[in-house]
């Protein structure tokens, strides 16, 4: 999928807003403001969305000799033959005379139903924030999906999964493997293992042609049925997605983190220098498991030779452990 490009058009606003600073280019600003928020808060691999003020576009309207065709049209043409068909969306804000407190915001969409959003005047970033998610609903639903499930500290993420089933049931289908993937996360941080395996099962049958979102069902079902203590079969998941992504460093480090808990440390440490040497951040986890496996070596000529062991005044060494992260580092997509 291409990367979209946002046009957000000068809003119009109440003259005395205006003298607030709540100026035409100001409010479409927010607006635009709230749309990157929720696609950094978001952070998948999904092709972020560019945002853009018409105000800063060069919209040259000099028609073309014997053509009849101005550039700017010949612009947009270009962008929509190549996939970056700009979406327009514009707006004004009313101060209904019947409710001094309130603020109505109508924002319309190139292509899609006119919303309508009201609030206290004091709650304008409130519903700026709703315009931006209602956008993100009809242009890019996964975006919204994600990070509905990165905001929602609640392990139930109902509207997160509300989302995940509008991309399933609406067209285009080119989300769904992801979607299902989310799914699948959602379910066995509930612990119910047996769901999330199928959901991540339907991921990678939707990932045709898609060797990112295989890689990432595989190594999140590979998380699932460790959890399980399932090792085997969970290293067999790691192991698919590293022949489809081998620089997939969080496959390395959690097949290394199944070793581990099979007690497999000298194993596992190959693993953790792999993932170490394709992302700097596990270069500590790798340390830490090669500090552990030296001192039981050290320990275990210790325990041949009869001695009675030391206590190990090391309390770095004695009370370090390789933890997982953030489940066994789960992957969104």
């Amino acid at each position: 999928m291409k990367k979209p490009v946002y046009s957000t058009e000068p809003f119009e606003v109440p003259e005395n807003f205006a003298k607030q600073g709540y100026s035409k280019q100001a409010l479409a600003n927010q607006l635009m403001d709230q749309i990157n928020f929720i696609a950094e808060k978001a952070k998948t691999t999904i092709e972020m969305p560019q945002v853009i003020g018409i105000w800063n576009q060069i919209q040259p309207q000099v028609e073309i000799p014997a053509t009849g065709v101005s550039l700017s049209s010949l612009y947009q043409y270009i962008r929509k033959a190549i996939g970056r068909e700009s979406i327009r969306v514009s707006g004004e804000l009313i101060l209904p005379t019947e409710q001094k407190d309130k603020i109505k915001l109508i924002v319309r969409t190139v292509g899609k139903k006119t919303e309508r959003y009201e609030d206290d005047c004091k709650n304008i970033n409130k519903i700026l924030l709703q315009a931006a998610e209602n956008i993100y609903l009809h242009i890019q639903p996964y975006i919204l999906a994600s990070y509905l499930y990165k905001i929602d500290k609640s392990e139930k993420k109902e509207r997160c999964l509300a989302i995940i089933d509008y991309v399933l049931h609406e067209e285009p289908q080119h989300d769904d493997s992801l979607a299902y993937n989310l799914w699948g996360i959602i379910l066995f941080k509930q612990r119910n293992y047996s769901d999330a395996n199928k959901k991540f099962q339907k991921a990678i049958e939707e990932a045709v042609g898609e060797k990112h979102n295989l890689a990432t069902a595989y190594h999140n079902w590979g998380i699932s049925l460790s959890l399980q203590k399932k090792y085997e079969d969970a290293i067999s998941k790691y192991k698919k997605a590293i022949q489809i992504n081998d620089s997939y460093a969080e496959a390395y480090y959690n097949w290394g983190l199944t070793l581990t808990q099979q007690g497999k440390s000298q194993e596992a440490q190959i693993l953790y220098l792999k993932a170490s040497e394709i992302d700097p951040k596990y270069t500590d986890v790798y340390n830490s498991s090669f500090r552990i496996a030296k001192k039981k070596e050290k320990d275990q000529v210790v325990d041949k030779m009869g001695f009675r062991r030391p206590e190990d005044k090391n309390d770095e060494i004695k009370n370090t452990r390789v933890r997982p992260r953030d489940p066994l580092f789960a992957n969104l997509g």
